[in-house]
């Protein structure tokens, strides 16, 4: 022992030169430790956002006006004793053939009068004369326009954030709980008019008959103009009997009023969602997967503000006679219900694109109130979505 402790100056060494296993901590013809020193599998990133735009289409709005201005202008009518007067008063009458008007002392002393005339002998009519004038019957009639109508909202860009937390993981498969708030504002016009009042006349001849008052031999013949002054041979001034007939297609040209109606309509929607995300994991097996699927449900609660601007004009030949405007807005909250399905790029384990189409539905139509109108708005839409992800 002492030789060959001298010898080999070392305890281990020597003990294995009488015989004795040696125990090497250095070295081994095994290898557990390459095992043991592998590395570990990363850790899964429970939490992550997305975001990014969007696009979506618009809803319709259904408006009902509440009322129109009153026309502020009627249309001129003629009456049918415009020209030729009563039939039953005295009056300055003008006919086609002559004219039968009040000289000093009609209405006054009497109802007859001097100052008269005529064009031709065959007005003379045995003891009568006959008069012939142009006239027309007016009639007015006032239209009810349509007091509902609609209108597209275009489709829009909007854009979305996200915060989501995973609660379970499988083999191939994770969960997350998401919250979220997306915003998109919505436009909208339209115009109509509509007829509001309608004016015809027809044309027509009133005949008037007057009984002379003395002997028709008299009368004085055609032409004949008596003046106010006189004097000349005296006739009523109010006929004895009077005949009204219409002319077929002689009617004037027909006046119409009209209303015009300009509605816009600018809509901001605020949604905000609590869903539940199901997406393909990005290490299956150990091995990475760069394309995966996600699909997602959930509630939403739908933040409506809408502006409204509604102009009124009534038209006459393309001129406007008569004008109001009426601006206003509301705000209204709807609950609602999505889904949506796509794919997942993943670049990197913490970073990711996702392409999404999805369907809002809200459960009942935003009904909002303005200055004049009312409307209706159909808020549920498809979307489709492009975010970018990164998960921490």
């Amino acid at each position: 022992m002492r030789f060959a402790r001298g010898f080999l100056g070392s305890p281990v060494l020597a003990l294995g030169v009488v015989g004795v296993q040696p125990l090497c901590l250095v070295c081994s013809s095994e290898e557990p430790v390459a095992a043991e020193l592998a590395p570990a599998a990363p850790a899964e990133n429970k939490w992550f956002v997305e975001f990014g735009p969007f696009w979506r289409t618009g809803g319709d709005v259904d408006f009902r006006i509440k009322s129109f201005p009153a026309l502020a202008y009627t249309p001129p009518s003629v009456a049918a004793s415009s020209r030729v007067g009563p039939a039953d008063a005295v009056a300055d009458r003008t006919y086609d053939d002559g004219y039968v008007k009040c000289d000093y002392g009609t209405g006054i002393w009497d109802n007859n009068t001097w100052y008269w005339g005529y064009k031709s002998d065959s007005q003379a009519v045995g003891n009568q004369l006959v008069f012939h004038g142009s006239t027309y019957s007016a009639r007015g009639e006032s239209l009810q326009p349509r007091d509902r109508f609609a209108l597209d909202l275009d489709d829009e860009v909007g854009g979305q954030a996200k915060i989501g937390r995973t609660v379970f993981t499988t083999d191939r498969t994770q969960g997350a709980i998401v919250l979220g708030l997306g915003f998109s504002s919505f436009a909208g016009s339209t115009g109509f008019e509509d007829l509001g009042y309608v004016w015809s006349a027809k044309r027509g001849t009133i005949t008037d008959i007057y009984n002379l008052l003395t002997d028709p031999n008299m009368l004085p013949p055609a032409p004949y103009s008596g003046t106010k002054e006189g004097p000349g041979y005296v006739i009523p001034n109010i006929p004895a009997r009077r005949e009204i007939r219409g002319e077929a297609g002689s009617s004037p040209p027909l006046t119409q009023i009209v209303h015009s109606v300009r509605q816009e309509i600018d809509v901001d929607l605020w949604a905000v969602s609590l869903g539940f995300d199901v997406r393909g994991k990005g290490r299956v097996a150990g091995e990475k997967r760069f394309i995966s699927y996600v699909a997602g449900a959930g509630i939403t609660g739908n933040f409506t503000s809408a502006d409204s601007d509604f102009r009124w004009a009534a038209m006459q030949d393309g001129v406007a006679i008569d004008s109001a405007s009426f601006s206003g807005d509301d705000r209204t909250f709807e609950l609602g219900a999505y889904g949506e399905a796509g794919i997942l790029l993943r670049f990197s384990e913490r970073v990711s694109v996702s392409l999404r189409g999805r369907y809002d539905h809200v459960l009942d139509d935003a009904e909002v109130d303005f200055a004049n109108t009312s409307a209706e708005i159909d808020l549920s839409g498809f979307s489709v979505l492009a975010n970018l992800g990164v998960s921490f």
